[in-house]
């Protein structure tokens, strides 16, 4: 009789063990699988943040190439520091810094906007043409001024 018990009280820990490998085992699988989606997701919502603000620094300096006076030196500096926190924007996700660089980005960003570049902007017709071809892209500006003098 003692071997019989001695065989079930065996067979349910054997039994534990093996649930517990297995469900280590597809607990880890599903892990990976859900940090891998959000990885990309977050990365995504952090590209486009980034290429959010390099593609507005480029329109502006466009738009000032094209009416030099557009810009008053408060902006065009701010415009330039923005520019700055964009190229040194760490490519890396896993750099220590990326959130410091993020949070100067926004910053330059923001102090950028005050810098009457928004006020410029909303008395401007700005209509962008993103093409991508041949690893280049073009930006196609056509702007309408309304009293550009003036919102300077």
């Amino acid at each position: 009789m003692g071997e019989l018990f001695d065989s079930c009280v065996d067979w349910e820990e054997t039994s534990i063990r093996e649930g517990h490998s297995e469900g280590l085992r597809d607990g880890e699988i599903a892990g990976q699988l859900e940090g891998r989606d959000l990885g990309i997701q977050k990365g995504l919502e952090l590209g486009t943040e980034v290429g959010y603000y390099s593609g507005c620094a480029q329109i502006w300096r466009l738009w000032q190439q094209r009416n030099p006076s557009a810009l008053s030196d408060r902006a065009d500096k701010a415009l330039t520091a923005l520019e700055a926190a964009i190229r040194s924007f760490p490519a890396d996700p896993q750099e220590a810094g990326l959130q410091d660089s993020l949070d100067q980005m926004r910053s330059k960003f923001k102090t950028t906007l005050a810098g009457k570049i928004s006020s410029i902007s909303a008395s401007m017709q700005l209509h962008c043409l993103l093409v991508l071809g041949h690893d280049l892209l073009v930006i196609i500006m056509t702007s309408k001024v309304n009293h550009l003098e003036n919102a300077c």
